[in-house]
């Protein structure tokens, strides 16, 4: 009938969701600060015998004996004094960015991570999202009177709200006093104030 688009619903510019994605978006940069902080110690680069595969009953005990090893010099490399200060200042390290310098930090620290999981759909100029057609579809109505298109999303486009209503699915983040948590996902989500 019309295009397939991978997509979902978003809300529109100005609606205060730039505030709540600064806020992840910092929260996922104190989080992978630190656990990129925290392998400091020196890591050895893989060889090729780390790459063979396994005998069935298990790795042997020369590569069992290889990862314990590498683990405590993982772990050791931690315990510096320069590891311990390099979290203690990351923890306030970014507290004053901007909204703008948070998602740049995020994008050339974390690149994979910032890479958006969904995108809204992209409607062209006399056309508006239409009823639904279950979860997983919507239809896209033309102002030219041609026919609608639809688009079909593979994760639900509809969820249960907090009354128990099937609304539009929005994961922006919404303040939920102890933490945030998305204003309307399909599984129950809850994000700390503060990681750590």
């Amino acid at each position: 009938m019309g295009a397939r688009e991978r997509s979902v619903p978003a809300r529109m510019p100005g609606d205060g969701r730039g505030a709540r994605l600064v806020i992840l978006l910092a929260l996922l940069t104190f989080v992978f600060a630190g656990l990129a902080t925290s392998s400091l110690g020196a890591e050895e680069p893989e060889r090729a015998s780390d790459s063979a595969p396994e005998p069935l009953g298990g790795p042997s005990e020369e590569a069992a004996a290889e990862h314990a090893a590498r683990e405590e010099r993982e772990e050791k490399g931690r315990r510096t004094p320069e590891a311990k200060e390099e979290r203690r200042r990351s923890k306030t390290a970014y507290r004053d960015s901007s909204g703008s310098e948070a998602r740049e930090l995020a994008k050339r620290r974390f690149e994979v991570l910032v890479e958006p999981l969904w995108e809204p759909p992209r409607l062209g100029g006399g056309e508006r999202l239409g009823r639904y057609l279950g979860d997983h579809a919507q239809l896209v109505e033309r102002a030219d009177g041609e026919a609608p298109s639809v688009i079909d999303s593979l994760l639900p486009m509809r969820a249960r709200n907090d009354s128990g209503n099937k609304a539009p699915v929005d994961i922006e983040l919404e303040d939920r006093g102890d933490g945030f948590a998305p204003e309307n996902a399909i599984v129950d989500t809850r994000l700390p104030r503060e990681a750590g």
